[in-house]
């Protein structure tokens, strides 16, 4: 088994963007990438800076339980957000 120092734990969170519901986009070096956490106080702490504590409050997200869940989810985002243009 390869040596690696980047474990996936599950839950999984992606959450989505209080104004759109779409899911939260944030741009690293000119490129669009979805926020992913696998830890939710993080992602909460994450997304109520970058939204505003009430903006959350009815904000949702989607969770990951399992590799195939996950597996599901970022298949159907990398879909629907590459068809709207806004990943490549």
């Amino acid at each position: 088994m390869p040596d690696t120092s980047f474990i996936f734990t599950y839950p999984n969170y992606f959450p989505l963007a209080p104004d759109t519901q779409a899911p939260m986009l944030i741009n690293v070096d000119g490129r669009s990438c979805i926020c992913f956490f696998m830890n939710r106080p993080t992602m909460e702490r994450f997304a109520e800076h970058h939204h505003g504590r009430e903006a959350m409050k009815s904000a949702r997200l989607i969770i990951s339980r399992t590799r195939g869940e996950l597996l599901n989810v970022v298949s159907q985002l990398r879909t629907q957000l590459t068809s709207k243009g806004l990943l490549m």
